[in-house]
């Protein structure tokens, strides 16, 4: 059975990996009609999502590299990691080998 800190982390993380899906389901959308990714999460309010998505680990804006197509958390321990990059064929894969994240596009 998983430790209380163990359950913490896989909360967070699958509330992470779930908005960061939300997001880049808009970001598609988005360069779907626009022919290119959004510059910011706020481009993508109110046409493709109600609010921006919010980091679960600090309660602000996902981060979002709009010239490298990846979202990113701090994290529990506060440093940046947890990084889901998207491939030129709009793929998303590990940036961090420590981060686990499904193909869904």
């Amino acid at each position: 059975m998983p430790g209380r800190d163990d359950s913490y982390a896989s909360f967070f993380e699958m509330r992470f990996k779930s908005r960061a899906f939300i997001a880049a389901l808009a970001c598609r959308s988005y360069r779907a009609k626009y022919g290119r990714l959004p510059d910011c999460l706020d481009a993508l309010v109110p046409e493709f999502l109600d609010e921006a998505p919010l980091d679960p680990y600090d309660g602000e804006k996902l981060r979002w590299n709009a010239e490298k197509g990846y979202f990113w958390t701090k994290g529990r321990d506060g440093d940046f990691n947890g990084v889901v990059e998207f491939g030129s064929d709009g793929k998303p894969r590990r940036k961090n080998r420590n981060y686990h994240w499904v193909q869904f596009l």
